[in-house]
Formats: C-alpha cells, structure tokens, sequence
C-alpha cells in the first residue's frame, strides 16, 4: 500500500495536466470505410461522419476520443462507433505546422442496438496548423473488426421465425479515410 502514493505521484509528474490551456482540440471529421468483403463483391465504401476531442499528453504523444456514425450506401441503416486514439508525432516539420503522426486505435461499433463489436487499427495521420487555433488534416487506418454479441429480434409474424437487421457491418479487414477540421480550446 506504501507503494500507491509513490506510484501516484509519479504518474502526476509525468503525465502533464490536461487543464492547461491550448492542450485541447475538438473537431469534426468526414470520410469513407470500406470491408475487404464489400470491396471484393464491388460495393461502393461506406460514408462516415464524426465528433472528436483530443488532449496533448506531451508535445509527442495525443489521445483522442471520437464518438462517429457509419452511413451505408443507401443510408438505411447507421452503425455507431467510439474510439479512442493514441497519436505519436513522428516529426514536427516546418516549425510545428505539419506534424505526421503513427495512430493506434481501439473502438467499438453498435448496429440498431442489436449487434455490438470491436475493432483495432493502426494508421497514419497528417495534422496541418492553420493557425494557433485551428488544425486541418487527414488519416488513413487499416483496421480488423470482430462481433462480440448479437440480439435476434422477432417480428410480428407468428413463429419462431427471426429477422435480420437491415445492415451487420463485416467482420475482418477494413480500411477508413477521413479529412477533419479542428479548433485549439
């Protein structure tokens, strides 16, 4: 127990305060997700829209937050996501306005509340300040999905018959591309 003060204290020392101002950016992002599955059977890549906040730990290392929807192509069905991302700067170029960045990330996807999963990606991401209050930018992830539990739902026929949800997302490999725009707080 002696040792839980001492482990606190260090992780205060290291890990700077999130209060500071300036450490916070919120932002929105659109891009486009496609399966491996659905580009093999030629289907078109799935829309996807977003809401972000990000808190510089260090200069090097962000952590994001990210609650997003998955609109498919007939805009039927939407699947719901949050993530959150570590981003690690790889360099800071042209004195701090262009900032490449390695992104790990781990998240979960819900369909119409009846089918829940989880995804990891790894990617690449190119942040670009505007000025000190706003930065625009892009990614790229690679990412694997897997379902984690599903809810039948009857319908309102007699029987032991079950629908199917208008849309389950694929498991497996996928990949997702999104610009985004956000403001320094």
């Amino acid at each position: 127990m002696r040792s839980l003060p001492a482990l606190a204290l260090t992780a205060a020392l290291l890990i700077p305060s999130t209060a500071v101002a300036g450490r916070h950016l919120l932002g929105v992002s659109l891009g486009r997700t496609q399966t491996e599955q659905a580009a093999a059977a030629s289907l078109d890549a799935s829309a996807t829209a977003g809401l972000w906040w990000r808190i510089e730990a260090t200069r090097w290392l962000t952590v994001e937050l990210a609650l997003g929807k998955v609109s498919t192509q007939d805009d039927a069905t939407r699947v719901r996501s949050f993530d959150v991302t570590g981003r690690v700067a790889v360099a800071r170029l042209r004195h701090d306005t262009l900032v490449p960045q390695v992104l790990i990330t781990l998240g979960g996807d819900s369909t119409s509340g009846y089918s829940e999963y989880v995804h990891r990606e790894l990617g690449f991401g190119l942040d670009y300040q505007i000025s000190d209050r706003f930065v625009v930018g892009g990614d790229f992830r690679f990412g694997d999905r897997s379902l984690t539990a599903q809810t039948a739902y009857a319908t309102d026929t007699p029987g032991p018959i079950l629908a199917r949800e208008a849309y389950a997302l694929d498991e497996g490999a996928y990949r997702a591309g999104r610009l985004y725009l956000g403001m320094r707080l």
